[in-house]
Formats: structure tokens, C-alpha cells, sequence
């Protein structure tokens, strides 16, 4: 179980030791190895994590793995108790766009981009899209791999290649490695939160593209492909060549529509009843309207926020009355409202949107 801790600031020795001890606890429970753990973090290598169980590990960056191990621990809890049991994908506009854009990196051996505000599917379809795809390598890019060296010892990572140089080897080792287990491959390559890559990352995947010819698709927010864009750099223009493939979201979804109007909902009422309704879990009253208003919100609320609050609110009402972990429940607007209010967020007002919604609609009859 995860240990409460504060959001920010030095932890002290006694919750660092809570933290190790939950961990070692839960490896042993469900027979994970301590590579299990790195490779689902993704921000630390396996001996890293063995030196910080045993306690040797001197870093400044230690509390920062504490916290990510305690976050760990949560999510993998509540995904094997079923608190939010995985579900079909539902086939939103966003989730066929980003596999229409995969199957075309795929079809053309080419590089492709997908761009869009948080929250509104990006991640969750990839992640379906890499257990779905027998090869696909999945790398979330954060602190430690968005710089080039970084980048190299994560890729080496997910493909279980030695990221350690003997005396004397050179540097281009890791890019030989590589190079050289994905080559001849066609293995799809999918790599979410690509933004945040700095420049000299950005063009070694275009080297690593160029040397196997491996289909490659980067997710992110639209600034990824202004930074793609740009023209002075003539390294950049060489790297803007290769994709062949660009969508960002928010446009062809509502081009899709038919509407064209701008902040056009990319979820209907119905998907969001879909997703955000677990097993054992009702949305009765506006709870549904409540939480579509949400998902629409972009880059403020998503798909994720409403996943969260409905999270919250069903343990929430289950130790409420005490019904257990797999008791039913049934979430009202009131509810999730209580929650949003508790972590610092509201949502806009329905009837705000309600009247919007009717001056569309009059706006469209009269057209």
C-alpha cells in the first residue's frame, strides 16, 4: 500500500524507509522483480533501484524515486484491484486518429507525428496500440531520456541491450546497438510526450530512422512540430522531411465533424459514459454531463481528470458506507463535485454550457 506523503519538499528518513518497505512488500506479494519495477517507472535503470532498496543509494535525485516508487505502488495496486478495470478502448475521434496515423507510419516504413492537448487519449492509445502490435517499442520520454545520451540508454533499455560501455569502447556504441537490434526489423517505435526531447534528440532519431528504416510515431503537444518546423536549422529541415505523416488532433477531429466549429467536443456523452463507468460503478443523475463537460476541457481537464475523479469518489462512497473494495456504488454530480473541490479544481458550470449549447443549435437551425 502507498505511503501518504507530502507533495513537495526533503523527506525524512522514516518516510523514505516506509516507502522501501511498501515496495519490497509488494514485489514479494505479486512475484515482481526489481526490473519489473524500472522498466514500468521508466526513469531509473534495475541496479539503480537495487541500490536504493538497499539503502546505498546517495543521489539528490533520491527522494524524487522515492515519490515515483510510491506512485508506483498506488497504480499498480489499483490496477489489480480493478479499481478502474481495463476496458475496451473506446473508438473515440482521437483514438482512430492516432491509429490511423501508427497504421500509416507502419504501411510507409516512415516517421509520423501526433499532436494535441493533455488528456484527451493520446497515451492511453498508445499504450493499447503497443500491447496490441506484436515488437512495438513504447518510451515515455521524461528527465532522464529526453537529452540524446538519455535517449540511447533508454532505447537500449526497452530492448534489453547493455547501456554500459567497456573501458576504451566509443561513444557511438549505444547508437551501434541500436542501430544494428532494430535494423531489418520493421518494429514500430512510439515515443509519447516527445516534446519534451531537446533538439539534438530530435535529430537522432532521425539518424536512428535513416540507419534501419524502422516506422517511428512521436506524440505530444502542437509544439513539438513548430520545433520540427523550423527552417533556419538545416539539421531540422532534414528531420521535418521524414515525417510523412502530421495530425493534430484538435483540427482533423472536427474536420471530421463536419462542423468545423471551434472547440467542437471531441467526446460525445456516450463515450464518456463508457469510459468512466468501471464495474460496480453507476453515474446516476448529471453525473455523466458533469464529467463530458470535463473531458471536453482541453488541456485543463481530459479524459484523465475524470478517470481521477471518478476514482476518488467511488472510494470515496465505499468508505463511506462501508461496502468494501469491490462494493457497488453510485456517483451523482454532487459527488464528483465534492471531490473536484477537494483537489483544488471545479469544473465549468453547466448551465454555462447548457445555454451554449442552445445558442449552437440556433445558430444550426437557422443556418
Amino acid at each position: 500500500m502507498a505511503v501518504q506523503l507530502p507533495e513537495h519538499g526533503e523527506l525524512n528518513q522514516d518516510q523514505r524507509q516506509q516507502v522501501l518497505a511498501a515496495v519490497k512488500g509488494h514485489l514479494l506479494r505479486f512475484g515482481l522483480t526489481q526490473e519489473d519495477v524500472a522498466n514500468a517507472i521508466g526513469k531509473f535503470s534495475e541496479p539503480t533501484l537495487c541500490q536504493i532498496l538497499k539503502g546505498n543509494y546517495k543521489s539528490g535525485r533520491l527522494d524524487e524515486y522515492v515519490r515515483d516508487l510510491n506512485n508506483w505502488i498506488e497504480q499498480d495496486a489499483r490496477r489489480r484491484a480493478g479499481a478502474l478495470a481495463k476496458k475496451p478502448l473506446v473508438t473515440t475521434a482521437v483514438v482512430q486518429q492516432v491509429i490511423n496515423a501508427a497504421q500509416m507510419c507502419r504501411e510507409a516504413g516512415k516517421m509520423g507525428v501526433v499532436m494535441g492537448p493533455t488528456g484527451i487519449g493520446k497515451s492511453a492509445t498508445a499504450e493499447e496500440l503497443a500491447s496490441s502490435i506484436p515488437g512495438t517499442i513504447y518510451l515515455v520520454i521524461n528527465e532522464d531520456s529526453y537529452t540524446k545520451q538519455g535517449l540511447l540508454r533508454a532505447l537500449c533499455g526497452k530492448m534489453r541491450l547493455s547501456v554500459r560501455r567497456a573501458k576504451g569502447q566509443p561513444s557511438g556504441s549505444r547508437f551501434a546497438k541500436v542501430c544494428a537490434a532494430l535494423g531489418g526489423t520493421h518494429r514500430l517505435v512510439i515515443l509519447d510526450d516527445a516534446d519534451k526531447l531537446n533538439d539534438k534528440s530530435l535529430e537522432l532519431l532521425r539518424e536512428i530512422h535513416d540507419a534501419t528504416r524502422v516506422p517511428m510515431l512521436l506524440i505530444g503537444v502542437v509544439d513539438i512540430w513548430q520545433r520540427i518546423e523550423r527552417s533556419a536549422d538545416q539539421d531540422h529541415g532534414q528531420l521535418k522531411r521524414r515525417f510523412t505523416v502530421r495530425i493534430d488532433l484538435l483540427q482533423a477531429c472536427q474536420r471530421k465533424s463536419g462542423r468545423g466549429r471551434r472547440n467542437e467536443p471531441l467526446f460525445s456523452r456516450e463515450q464518456i459514459r463508457q469510459i468512466c463507468s468501471p464495474p460496480k460503478v453507476r453515474l446516476v443523475g448529471r453525473a455523466t454531463e458533469y464529467l463530458w463537460i470535463e473531458a471536453n476541457r482541453h488541456g485543463d481537464g481530459g479524459i484523465g481528470r475524470c478517470l481521477d475523479l471518478v476514482f476518488h469518489a467511488t472510494r470515496a462512497l465505499r468508505k463511506k458506507h462501508q461496502l468494501g473494495a469491490q462494493g457497488a456504488v453510485s456517483i451523482s454530480e454532487a459527488d464528483l463535485r465534492s471531490i473536484a473541490r477537494r483537489i483544488g479544481k471545479t469544473v465549468w458550470d453547466i448551465q454555462a454550457i447548457e445555454e451554449s449549447d442552445a445558442e449552437l443549435a440556433k445558430e444550426a437551425k437557422s443556418a
